[in-house]
């Protein structure tokens, strides 16, 4: 019981770091001993399985109350990402235990743990359910907040891409406007990587740049200043 006790306040303190909602845990902890005590005490003081089984049932009341109202009203509006289907089955949860403390507080559960009634058995398929219930809806939580943030990036690489365009437009048809132009030259191939307007000013076809076509076009008197200056920048 205190295994199970525990790890649910163990599920709450995941759910509040995934949602960046962390509470002081110190609170649960101190309601953990208080759990231990009360069942150590109907264990060996005054034996009583009704009084044990109606405190781990309210203590399981407490706690998947306290994990519904984390994924039902601590979220921050907006995308919930699967919160909601996680706390409807911490209410599930809440409503199974308080049940069971009102039955419990009508009928005593009987002493021979080999010998259940029908609301018993009842009891545990409910648990059974809500737990495979339970690991779905966390499953198909974190699913859809990875999928979100996929289709995220994937907006935004798109935004990025439509804009990195725009501005080559732009810029291409400034170079035009002011009839100038930006290459680069690779000296050990001789090809170079132009624009359009690059292209217009050496008056050459943007797909055939190369340093052969670009060095004829001065005339010869030129020709060997610029074979002396070609290689100083670099």
């Amino acid at each position: 019981a205190a295994l199970i006790v525990g790890g649910m306040m163990e599920l709450q303190a995941g759910l509040e770091r995934y949602l960046g909602k962390e509470s002081v845990r110190w609170r649960n902890y101190a309601l953990l001993a208080v759990f231990l005590l009360i069942h150590a005490w109907f264990t060996y003081v005054e034996p009583s399985l009704s009084f044990r089984a109606t405190n781990y049932a309210l203590f399981l009341l407490l706690v998947s109350a306290q994990c519904a109202w984390l994924m039902l009203g601590r979220v921050d509006p907006g995308p919930r990402f699967g919160t909601t289907l996680v706390g409807v089955v911490m209410v599930g949860y809440a409503l199974l235990n308080l049940g069971r403390i009102g039955f419990y507080l009508a009928v005593p559960p009987a002493s021979d743990f080999f010998h259940v009634g029908v609301y018993d058995a009842a009891l545990y398929l409910a648990y059974q359910v809500l737990n495979v219930a339970l690991t779905f809806s966390l499953v198909l939580m974190v699913n859809r907040r990875l999928h979100a943030e996929l289709e995220g990036d994937v907006r935004r690489l798109v935004r990025s891409e439509i804009t990195a365009r725009m501005s080559e437009e732009r810029l291409a048809r400034a170079e035009l406007a002011a009839k100038s132009g930006n290459c680069e030259l690779n000296l050990d191939s001789g090809l170079i990587v132009g624009s359009a307007g690059a292209a217009k000013v050496y008056g050459v076809s943007a797909d055939c740049m190369h340093l052969a076509a670009i060095a004829a076009i001065p005339l010869p008197e030129y020709r060997p200043r610029l074979d002396t200056a070609l290689p100083d920048p670099v």
